[in-house]
């Protein structure tokens, strides 16, 4: 018999690590660049790096590739497989063979079969996504790319990548999951909560680069409404960083008019909030949360730690304190 047969959730699994790897190369040597925001710069580090671009392609594809498998092994990984089936050992008294033994289906055949299996027809954008970055891939490793790749580029196919074989919010969830999964993130040394609310700068990075119309389509949250701090990453950061939370990625739900809550993009958690104005009138905030902690009372909008009353009440009181002194100092009622 043929032992080992892979199952769809492991080639899904490959896949999504594979774009989380070519999502990390391009971010992390793109990063620094971005803060500096030298576009001169910014061309000439990524000139000098075209080969760590071309990495990302070929991971790209392979990603590709193993959705299309994953999706192929929902009906059966046996056709996944190349060559004749009378070298299957499927017969009385053969001895086994691993499946990683055989020459699975190349890249062109893969399509084929992928598309003969799914439920439903391919749209022409997938298939030509997928047979782009094939092309790309093949002018890399079998020849050499005159192809001048960029970090948009890339981060649009990996995007679109995930969209295509998973659909909305799976790329973040990718990424979120790579990193809360992540062996450090238990160790006592490592500063887990402060890591998890720096988190946020992938999106404002990927928003930067591929736009805000794109880069809502990547969720089925409106991204392009209205965004507030979150009051479980800025808990986080005051934790650890005495510095404002630079981040603003929670969405307001008012859906629940008892108890409106936020929910935020980066960590995935749901906050109860209140609507109540500002205390600094020179915000126009109209979002608060309360925790359980003085310095975790802040307004959503400014991040400023918020009193009782308003700003206008506490100064109007403290003028009639000074009214009152004044009055009492030169003896009039």
């Amino acid at each position: 018999m043929i032992t080992n047969l892979p199952n769809n959730q492991e080639f899904e699994n490959l896949a999504k690590n594979c774009l989380v790897q070519a999502f990390d190369l391009v971010f992390q040597t793109d990063k620094v660049i971005f803060d500096i925001g030298e576009k001169s710069l910014k061309e000439d580090v990524w000139k000098y790096s075209q080969g760590k671009l071309n990495t990302a392609v070929v991971l790209i594809h392979q990603a590709i590739e193993s959705f299309m498998k994953a999706s192929v092994c929902l009906t059966s990984p046996l056709l996944l497989l190349e060559g004749r089936r009378k070298d299957w050992p499927v017969l009385p008294d053969q001895e086994d063979k691993d499946f990683n033994e055989f020459y699975t289906t190349p890249a062109e055949a893969l399509l084929r079969t992928y598309a003969a299996t799914v439920k439903s027809p391919l749209s022409p954008e997938i298939v030509a996504h997928i047979e782009a970055m094939r092309t790309l891939r093949n002018q890399i490793v079998h020849g050499i790319s005159r192809t001048e790749l960029n970090p948009k580029k890339l981060i649009d196919s990996i995007l679109d990548t995930f969209l295509f074989f998973l659909g909305k919010d799976e790329w973040w969830q990718a990424l979120l999951d790579e990193f809360v999964n992540h062996p450090f993130g238990n160790h006592e040394a490592y500063p887990f909560g402060i890591e998890l609310a720096r988190f946020a700068e992938r999106l404002d990075y990927v928003e930067a680069v591929i736009g805000k119309a794109k880069f809502a389509k990547q969720f089925t949250q409106n991204t392009r409404a209205r965004r507030y701090i979150c009051p479980f990453c800025k808990t986080l950061w005051l934790h650890e960083v005495d510095d404002n939370y630079p981040y603003r990625w929670a969405l307001l739900d008012n859906s629940k008019t008892d108890e409106p809550v936020v929910h935020c993009v980066n960590c995935r958690i749901e906050s109860p909030v209140t609507r109540e104005s500002c205390y600094y009138t020179n915000c126009k905030g109209s979002v608060r949360f309360y925790g359980p902690s003085t310095d975790e009372i802040f307004c959503l909008t400014c991040g400023e730690q918020q009193y009782s009353g308003t700003q206008a009440e506490d100064e109007a009181a403290e003028k009639k304190e000074a009214e009152q002194l004044r009055k009492r100092l030169l003896g009039l009622p």
